[in-house]
């Protein structure tokens, strides 16, 4: 029975790993201001995304003139069929802040739906 059950959980890891599915590549784009408007260069800006218990994170920075690209690999792996891998999620959100050196910060979440247009993180 032990063997059984180890076979099992071995199987189930092995699918997670050997995922069959094409990544999906998003990008979110937008400019870094300060609430007078005024760019802000070198925000740590980070896109997370994913489940509380496996998040993904990507992190990059601000360019002179507060603007930044992230691009975000989803895998939409959502299970084993008969026929094999199934590549159905859905990837909903991103969260997106950004933090500067003066402790000013900014947080927007980004709906599927709204990837391809500028965000404009007013830091704060």
């Amino acid at each position: 029975m032990r063997s059984v059950v180890t076979g099992v959980a071995l199987l189930s890891m092995s699918a997670v790993v050997t995922s069959n599915c094409a990544l999906e590549i998003h990008s979110v784009r937008g400019v870094a201001t300060t609430s007078n408007g005024a760019p802000v260069s070198n925000a740590k800006i980070t896109a997370t995304w994913g489940t509380k218990l496996k998040p993904e994170v990507v992190v990059t920075q601000s360019d002179v003139a507060g603007t930044f690209t992230i691009s975000v690999a989803f895998d939409p792996f959502s299970g084993l069929s008969m026929l094999g891998d199934r590549c159905e999620a859905k990837l909903g959100s991103i969260v997106v802040m950004a933090t500067s050196d003066g402790h000013l910060k900014a947080r927007q979440e980004v709906s599927a739906s709204k990837f391809d247009t500028e965000l404009k993180l007013v830091l704060r």
